[in-house]
């Protein structure tokens, strides 16, 4: 991970910097797809797109980075695997890393999802 370098160049900012990452690569990669490529079409007002990308997606994704980066931060000082551990599939501490690993991940989702749901119904004029 880099925490180690997150921390050391930005204390306490590097969650604002995590998320900035997660802000700008779907923006990275949605732009060229959507507004390029036209791969595919966001079906919302044109003033609520950015290059054919709803503004809305810059912040989800920055959540669900910083969130599955909080999470994985929290679930290695909880988990207290061993610095040894390695992969076996007869081992606890192998599966231990697995779920402890991915409830980060799922937690972004589902938070993000959430957060999204209450977004789009306070402002249904966004759709």
């Amino acid at each position: 991970m880099m925490k180690g370098a997150l921390d050391r160049r930005f204390g306490l900012w590097g969650y604002a910097v995590v998320w900035l990452i997660g802000a700008i690569a779907v923006m990275l990669y949605e732009v060229p797809v959507v507004h390029l490529l036209h791969i595919w079409t966001y079906h919302q007002r044109p003033e609520h797109m950015i290059w054919g990308v709803p503004w809305s997606d810059v912040w989800l994704a920055g959540n669900l980075v910083l969130i599955t980066y909080a999470g994985l931060r929290w679930m290695e000082r909880w988990s207290q695997i061993p610095a040894g551990a390695v992969v076996n599939l007869k081992s606890e501490d192998t599966w231990k890393g697995l779920v402890m690993g991915g409830l980060p991940v799922w937690a972004a989702f589902y938070i993000t999802f959430l957060v999204q749901q209450f977004w789009y119904g306070r402002h249904p004029t966004l759709g």
